[in-house]
């Protein structure tokens, strides 16, 4: 989970366990891998506002939790000092929610890593 992670993973790795823990079930052959909230995101949020404000709600959990794992890992020197936290959070989660969509209809293992590789590479 999120909270164990950011208690027991140093930032940088922290960030990508959560890409890999949503791409290794797809990797791995799994056709029942997917993501509740992404697929309550796509198919009922903009129909039902109570769906809309749980949905918004942990989208906003999973981006203050990058948006902490950058301000230790700037600390740390883990991640450049240039990433403007705010913004690099807000891209982690959108980088997240598609590449949870590419689970879905591109499951291959090198088309996900090489995304993983390039969110890691953004805050280097």
């Amino acid at each position: 989970t999120l909270s164990d992670w950011e208690a027991n993973l140093p930032p940088h790795d922290a960030i990508r366990k959560v890409f890999e823990t949503f791409a290794q079930p797809a990797m791995s052959g799994d056709p029942a891998s997917g993501c509740l909230l992404t697929n309550s995101a796509l198919e009922i949020a903009a129909h039902d506002g109570e769906v809309r404000e749980i949905v918004a709600g942990s989208q906003l959990q999973i981006e203050g939790f990058f948006a902490r794992m950058i301000e230790r890992g700037k600390a740390a020197g883990e991640i450049a000092q240039r990433v403007q936290t705010d913004a690099a959070a807000r891209g982690l989660l959108a980088s997240l929610l598609g590449l949870v969509v590419l689970t879905r209809s591109r499951p291959e293992a090198q088309l996900l890593n090489s995304i993983i590789d390039d969110v890691m590479s953004r805050l280097l």
